[in-house]
């Protein structure tokens, strides 16, 4: 009986293995943008995920608002030191985006809002399109936990891991106005459940373990 339990356990914990996700979320816009208040937003998120070593997804968020393309950056990114030269595949949807395959952009506009490394443009309508950015990312020694902040902004004097350029008003934008770049920092960890995940397996695990002893020495008796 005890092998047949611990068999059990052993099936089941595979299915509770899954990839490593973080979340950053845009907060913060530069003064260009003219929303109020400057920080302390949201204004939607970016999630990457470990697919496999040296891969990820990245999944920019920013719906209701909207994309803009006003000469700055569409989405850019820092990664760790000793991470390899990223390359993009997949990016969704291709129409608006560039490059949409290989390299990302290296030299942009960031507008006060701290260098960044690596970058892919908005090329869509201004301020029209809300879908979601999705894109692979791959490169040596690269996880999502190589996102790192960029350089210090001068507006907010905080340096982000993520900067998008985007209408900040939910009602729309005319032109350039009222559109500009946002940051996003690390979004909080919730704090583990108790019992949850592996752990709670194996103690789960233990406790049939002890009830099927219970009951082999009320048979015995």
């Amino acid at each position: 009986m005890k092998r047949l339990i611990l068999a059990a356990a052993l099936a089941v914990i595979p299915a509770y293995a899954s990839a490593n996700v973080v979340t950053f979320t845009f907060t913060d816009c530069n003064t260009s943008s003219g929303c109020s208040p400057q920080t302390g937003n949201n204004f939607g998120t970016v999630t990457v995920t470990d697919t496999v070593a040296g891969q990820v997804t990245v999944d920019a968020h920013i719906s209701p608002y909207t994309w803009a393309a006003t000469g700055l950056i569409g989405l850019a990114w820092t990664l760790a030191s000793g991470v390899g030269a990223p390359t993009i595949s997949g990016l969704s949807p291709a129409a608006d985006w560039s490059p949409i395959v290989g390299s990302p952009l290296t030299s942009f506009n960031t507008d006060g809002m701290g260098t960044q490394q690596y970058g892919t443009d908005f090329i869509g309508p201004n301020n029209q399109i809300s879908q979601d950015l999705i894109f692979t990312l791959t490169a040596t020694g690269l996880s999502s936990a190589s996102f790192i902040p960029g350089g210090v902004a001068n507006d907010t004097g905080v340096a982000y891991n993520f900067i998008a350029d985007i209408c900040t008003n939910v009602g729309g934008c005319s032109g350039s106005g009222g559109t500009g770049l946002v940051g996003a920092g690390v979004a909080p960890v919730p704090a583990p459940i108790v019992g949850a995940g592996i752990p709670g397996l194996v103690i789960s695990c233990l406790g049939l373990l002890g009830l099927s002893r219970r009951r082999r020495a009320k048979q015995a008796a």
